[in-house]
């Protein structure tokens, strides 16, 4: 980001989509806050999944009709926008590793479809967390992977036109997100096998779904 000499995007298309991405994540981070808000009971932020709040009922049994629908919306609404950014990179096939950004951008996509199925919807409780990996899982790889290509592009292609400092914070800001992503696929089935706190996974969960999504503010137009 903290780049002394400027260098020019490649095309305009990278400017869509990395609003694109920035959208889609105000949208979820406004859906979560919403669906708590709306939510029949109190919302256990340490204790309880982000699936839970769309689910069709509460913990409780309450019916949660509101809360299921913001969160089903925005989902939906995240869903459309990633399949947008990999028809993107389809088209756009001298972007910098188009073809693995669009085949992680469909990923993304397929979970969020599949996360707009409430997990207490007709036992496919399975499939909602097979969207969840796909969904998180997903959007944090992007993350990773616009991150440290762009820190390998720079050093290789505008060396002299970078500051120290942009290298550090490229560097520091790779290596957390690579340890958030593989501390995620250690803790997810770890807690599935009943291991760990209780808390783990739900804690866990949202760290890697915040940090993911804010992380995407600190990719540069010209690497995605």
């Amino acid at each position: 980001m903290f780049i002394q000499k400027e260098y020019k995007p490649f095309l305009g298309v990278q400017v869509i989509i990395k609003d694109l991405l920035v959208i889609s994540a105000y949208t979820m981070n406004m859906s979560f806050i919403l669906a708590i808000a709306f939510y029949p009971e109190k919302y256990s932020f340490f204790a309880e999944n982000i699936s839970k709040l769309g689910g069709i009922r509460s913990v409780s049994g309450t019916i949660n009709t509101t809360s299921m629908i913001i969160i089903l919306v925005g989902f939906g609404i995240c869903g459309i926008i990633t399949l947008a950014v990999g028809i993107l990179y389809l088209k756009y096939r001298k972007l910098h590793l188009w073809k693995v950004k669009a085949i992680v951008s469909f990923i993304i996509s397929l979970g969020a479809f599949l996360m707009m199925i409430p997990h207490d919807f007709m036992n496919l409780l399975v499939v909602h967390g097979i969207g969840a990996v796909l969904y998180i899982g997903g959007f944090t790889s992007l993350n990773v992977l616009l991150q440290v290509s762009s820190t390998i592009k720079k050093q290789k292609e505008f060396q002299k036109s970078i500051s120290r400092f942009d290298t550090i914070w490229d560097i520091i800001l790779s290596i957390i997100l690579s340890l958030i992503l593989i501390g995620y696929f250690v803790i997810f089935p770890i807690a599935r096998c009943g291991l760990g706190p209780v808390i783990l996974e739900q804690t866990y969960q949202k760290l890697v779904v915040f940090t993911a999504l804010l992380a995407i503010y600190f990719i540069d137009d010209e690497d995605i």
